[in-house]
């Protein structure tokens, strides 16, 4: 998940991420970076529940028939899961180049007819911290070998990935605080002012008016020190 990024379409969806806040819309548009990369391949994308220790699809869904989806649901992970499965087990990469004859699908033999797939290659999108957050994975309706620069773009998804889903908690947890700022700041029992550097005030609480008597456009630009009393 180290591997240096630095090629033009790459630095693109780089800038996207950092500008982007729908999750759906980053998966999305990775998922169709990568297809348009690999040609006949499938993206999907599965989530980890870290207490439950399964995967769930969230991208990808519409390659498959009801019936897979529903076998793929809380897909417990193990090193004969699949390939998803096992890449999350193994937190690296696994690569199904038949999965007709691969021991890791023995349980799904009776999806792989009607869903018309016959490789899977998987790999763990892992956080710089290290948490698993699930796979990213690529579908082939032929039996097919992943080339070095494969290998290299599938991982290169799982990075950016996992870059988007953490600016993704990041700014989750930006909006929280700030709602909780806010919240306290509005709903304070006592006259808050908020200042800049120079002391001029810049906003008020609602509280504010009840105590002063002013309103709130009568006080924001004047110093705090018009409301102090200095002993």
């Amino acid at each position: 998940m180290s591997e240096k990024i630095n090629n033009p379409d790459t630095l693109f969806i780089l800038d996207f991420l950092g500008k982007q806040t729908d999750l759906k819309v980053v998966l999305h548009t990775v998922s169709k970076w990568l297809e348009g990369l690999i040609p006949g391949s499938m993206v999907t994308i599965m989530f980890f529940s870290e207490k439950e220790k399964h995967l769930n699809l969230i991208s990808g869904r519409q390659y498959f028939t009801s019936a897979y989806r529903n076998a793929l649901t809380n897909l417990k992970i193990g090193p004969y899961a699949g390939a998803c499965g096992a890449a999350a087990y193994y937190r690296n990469i696994v690569i199904c180049e038949d999965i007709f004859i691969h021991p890791n699908w023995k349980s799904y033999q009776k999806f792989l007819i009607e869903e018309n797939i016959s490789a899977c290659w998987s790999v763990p999108i892992i956080s710089a911290e290290g948490t698993l957050y699930g796979t990213f994975a690529t579908y082939y309706r032929k039996p097919k070998s992943p080339t070095d620069d494969e290998i290299k773009m599938l991982n290169h998804a799982a990075y950016l990935t996992a870059l988007g889903v953490d600016l993704y908690y990041e700014r989750q947890h930006k909006n929280a605080m700030n709602d909780k700022y806010h919240s306290f700041f509005d709903h304070h029992p006592d006259t808050v002012y908020e200042c800049d550097l120079y002391g001029n005030i810049t906003q008020v609480n609602i509280t504010s008016k009840k105590i002063n008597g002013f309103e709130v456009e009568q006080i924001v630009g004047l110093h705090y020190l018009n409301f102090i009393h200095l002993q």
